[in-house]
């Protein structure tokens, strides 16, 4: 009996267990069913939502003109441009298309038609006012072609002379991003102009359309008036309005830092004064701006400033004068190195016929002699006086026996192969470059580097009591003041013969002559 109990229990506890895992399986069963409805219902809401769409922005409707609104009785009302132009080219006449207009001068005629002048009503005017706001009735205005005029009246006037036309230019298209250096650039257009008579043609215009308007035919000129010839177009003057200027390559003179330079934005002249040589009266030609280089190299930006220049003039004497050149060649470039001397007879060599140097007056003791090298003994004292301005060491200087007519007393620096040389140290801790020509009548030298003096020199020169002696004297002046802060005994030049000067002062040259 007991063990039938037991049995009864087991029975029941199983089917209970059953029953609870039946119940489980229905509730997942349930929730799956569920969560799956909802994700279709969430994409069918999807699909039928159409707020959750981007709606593609309608256009805005076409102007139309107000109520009530009439052009010369015409009803224009509730129409868009386009329609009322076309109701108003359609319902109104042009009553000018046969009227003429006679232009004289000078025992000549010119017959202008309406047709030709292209005078009508400005129906399109009129219809922008309209669409303005405009109300009641709006009245018609004359107009005509001018373009189609100006073309009629130069034709007129060619036979007699023709228009004057000055010459100009002008700038077509957008500025590009200089700094991005974009492209495309703008097209410089130039027009040569053409020569003849001083014509107002704009106001011979407005006296036609006039004409037209109140019927007086008739428009006579007095005279065909002043001739004038278009001057020619200044290509400089143009480069420096239209163009930004590169900037070069710099040295700090603190850091010692190179500072890089920056490309501009012009045109090439020398395309430009092709393009014009070539040109007639009254062409337009096209040239396309560029971009412009620096022009100087990063390399060269230690000698872009000048430390010391001096010019003297030279005489008609050809011999002499190639002498001045062959010399100046040897010179110019020539790059002295900290702590570097120059030697002049070194860096010119003995001077032969063999090595291109002529016969030319130069001194010889105390005579005037024709030499194998004359004259380069200029060469020598004007770098021996921009020396002095750059304040370069001069290791060794002679004075000639005579003073030289060519450069201020006491200033000079004669040279003679084995026995007299100049000598001049580069003692700054920078390079410094020469620069020399021989050219339009002057010799130059330039001495070349980095300026960090905040100072410019003068040498001062005077005969003081020896009466054959000369004596110069460095001076030093603030670049801002002006102000004298220095003076001291340069060197004195002693000469074979008493001389005699009035006091005064040496200074570097700016610009060449």
């Amino acid at each position: 009996m007991k063990q039938k109990r037991q049995q009864r229990m087991v029975l029941l506890i199983c089917c209970i267990a059953v029953g609870l895992t039946l119940i489980s399986l229905s509730i997942i069963l349930l929730v799956s069913r569920t969560d799956s409805a909802k994700d279709t219902d969430a994409e069918i809401q999807t699909e039928l939502n159409p707020t959750e769409r981007p709606t593609p922005p309608s256009s805005a409707p076409e102007q139309r003109i107000g109520s009530g609104v009439t052009v010369s009785g015409v009803s224009v009302a509730g129409l868009t441009r386009e329609e009322a132009v076309e109701l108003l080219q359609s319902q109104i006449s042009n009553p000018y298309a046969d009227k003429e207009v006679v232009i004289h001068v000078d025992g000549e005629a010119l017959h202008l038609t309406g047709e030709t002048a292209g005078a009508r009503w400005d129906v399109e005017k009129a219809v922008s006012t309209a669409l303005r706001g405009a109300e009641g009735d709006i009245s018609l205005e004359l107009t005509m072609d001018s373009d189609r005029v100006m073309a009629e009246l130069r034709a007129f006037f060619e036979p007699l002379g023709g228009v004057y036309i000055p010459s100009g230019y002008w700038v077509e298209g957008e500025m590009p991003d200089i700094e991005q250096l974009a492209e495309p650039c703008q097209t410089l257009v130039f027009n040569t102009g053409c020569p003849g008579y001083l014509i107002d043609l704009q106001d011979i215009c407005e006296r036609v359309l006039a004409s037209f308007q109140d019927e007086s035919n008739q428009i006579i000129m007095d005279s065909l008036g002043e001739r004038k010839e278009p001057q020619a177009l200044n290509l400089d003057q143009i480069f420096n309005q239209v163009s930004i200027l590169p900037v070069n390559p710099r040295v700090d003179p603190k850091s010692l830092q190179v500072i890089p330079g920056q490309k501009g934005y012009g045109f090439d002249r020398e395309k430009a004064a092709s393009l014009l040589e070539s040109a007639g009266a009254g062409d337009t030609l096209r040239l396309q701006m560029e971009y412009l280089e620096p022009t100087v190299s990063e390399e060269d930006a230690w000698f872009q400033d000048t430390l010391g220049y001096c010019k003297t003039e030279y005489t008609d004497d050809e011999n002499r004068n190639e002498n001045l050149r062959l010399a100046c060649s040897k010179l110019n470039g020539l790059i002295l190195q900290p702590g570097e001397t120059l030697s002049y007879n070194d860096l010119l060599g003995k001077r032969t016929t063999e090595a291109g140097y002529k016969p030319a007056p130069a001194y010889s003791g105390t005579e005037l002699v024709d030499e194998v090298g004359g004259g380069i003994c200029q060469v020598s004292s004007t770098l021996y006086l921009s020396s002095l301005f750059a304040e370069l060491h001069i290791v060794e200087r002679r004075n000639h026996g005579y003073p030289a007519s060519y450069i201020p007393l006491g200033l000079d620096a004669t040279v003679n192969w084995g026995t007299t040389d100049l000598k001049i140290r580069n003692d700054y801790d920078l390079p410094v470059k020469i620069l020399a020509e021989a050219s339009d009548g002057y010799v130059k030298v330039r001495i070349m580097g980095v300026e960090r003096r905040d100072y410019y020199v003068k040498m001062e020169y005077r005969v003081d009591d020896h009466p054959d002696y000369a004596a110069a004297f460095l001076c030093r002046y603030d670049r801002e003041t002006d102000e004298q802060i220095y003076r001291v005994l340069d060197h004195t030049s002693i000469y074979l013969e008493d001389v005699w000067c009035n006091p005064g002062y040496a200074e570097s040259a700016t610009d060449d002559p």
